[in-house]
């Protein structure tokens, strides 16, 4: 096994970091979505899978790239299903309405008459 796919895989890992983080930070917000175990399940299992496939890719040096071709599809697979789960990971967080201060009445406008010839 080269170097060239470890370093791919260490790419891999400090970008699935990076989609975490943002992704707990949208959690932080209050954002939630409705499957929200799942995802929690797939932020946990996201970074594991490159270490998981660098670590067996190691042991064989038959099988060694496919494993590690394994780890590279899975990951991109739970990727795929985090944007299914919550489709707004990657959206421009919407601003929330301003609150209503005023305490005023709503008025009904004067009804329109027209003039008698």
């Amino acid at each position: 096994m080269g170097i060239s796919l470890l370093a791919a895989l260490g790419v891999l890992e400090i970008l699935l970091l990076v989609q975490v983080g943002i992704i707990v930070a949208r959690l932080a917000d209050g954002a939630r979505p409705a499957g929200l175990a799942t995802l929690i399940g797939y932020l946990i299992a996201m970074p594991v899978v490159p270490v998981a496939a660098a670590f067996w890719g190691c042991w064989s040096d038959h099988v060694g790239p496919a494993v590690i071709a394994v780890g590279g599809l899975v990951a991109a697979v739970l990727m795929v299903r985090l944007h299914q789960i919550w489709p707004a990971i990657m959206s421009e967080p919407v601003a929330s309405p301003e609150p209503v201060t005023s305490l005023e009445p709503v008025t009904s406008p004067e009804p329109v008459t027209s003039p008698e010839p």
